[in-house]
């Protein structure tokens, strides 16, 4: 009875059998393990190695290409490479405009006026059009500073001692310090701003009444020449004013008019002298 091998069925010669028997076997058998590597080295040399060698060519996988990490094609990994890059592109561009954005807000960061805790930035300001407001704090300008409120500006030399302040209030200017003018002050004279136009009388009686007097300011310990506005209250009351604190002033230039009918009046009586 004919036995066989238990893998691949070869068959197994019969112990006992004359040679002829042993060959026939043998040659069939050996045919067949031919043929079996065969099959075997063909594909050995088409398997993808599991490491140690380098593949070349394409790889198909034979799984649906919507299952989960089976991409039946290449075309999965270009697809999602192409719009990697697209996305990298779009980012690069992101990223260069918000460089340039940013380079662009510098510049103008230092063409701005600084704000508190900046640096400090040199060189001039020009406003065409605009205004240059500061809400609240001072303006310090070479060392000294401008101090101002709703009403009043203040000018500090560089010790913070005032030189000069200007107080605005109801339509007028007044300043603690010098006013100095290198052309003409002009006050409105207009006739058209006039009305109830009367010719001073006895303006030689009025300025016998007024004082010229020296003193010495009060407040700078400065000599200097004038008059004193309570007196001329009590004589001219038209050249004084009072402003909020309750100080008076007088309107030096507006005792021009009286100084005029005076000389007038004293030609007048020259002339009559002469006369006799």
């Amino acid at each position: 009875m004919a036995t066989f091998t238990t893998n691949y069925n070869f068959g197994l010669p019969t112990v006992g059998s004359d040679k002829n028997a042993w060959g026939q076997l043998l040659n069939a058998n050996w045919t067949s393990i031919d043929t079996l590597l065969k099959a075997t080295t063909d594909t050995s040399n088409t398997a993808v190695q599991k490491a140690g060698a380098t593949m070349t060519g394409f790889l198909t996988l034979s799984a649906d290409p919507t299952d989960a990490l089976h991409a039946a094609t290449k075309q999965y990994t270009d697809a999602a490479d192409t719009g990697l890059s697209t996305r990298v592109t779009a980012a690069q561009l992101r990223a260069d405009n918000a460089f340039a954005n940013a380079a662009l807000a510098q510049t103008t960061a230092d063409g701005k006026v600084p704000s508190v805790g900046d640096t400090i930035k040199t060189g001039s300001m020009t406003i065409t059009g605009g205004d240059f407001t500061v809400l609240s704090g001072n303006a310090f300008i070479g060392g000294g500073k401008v101090q101002g409120t709703g009403t009043e500006i203040g000018f500090y030399n560089n010790g913070g001692t005032i030189g000069c302040k200007m107080t605005i209030a109801n339509g007028d200017f007044t300043t603690s310090g010098q006013v100095y003018a290198f052309g003409n002050v002009t006050a409105a004279s207009d006739a058209r701003l006039k009305t109830d136009v009367e010719q001073i009388r006895d303006a030689l009686t009025l300025v016998n009444r007024m004082r010229g007097v020296f003193y010495k300011r009060v407040d700078t310990d400065e000599n200097q020449v004038g008059v004193i506005a309570q007196e001329m209250q009590e004589i001219i009351p038209q050249v004084v004013s009072e402003n909020a604190d309750g100080m008076l002033g007088v309107s030096y230039g507006n005792l021009t008019a009286v100084l005029i009918e005076a000389v007038k009046e004293l030609s007048e009586r020259l002339d009559k002298i002469e006369a006799r």
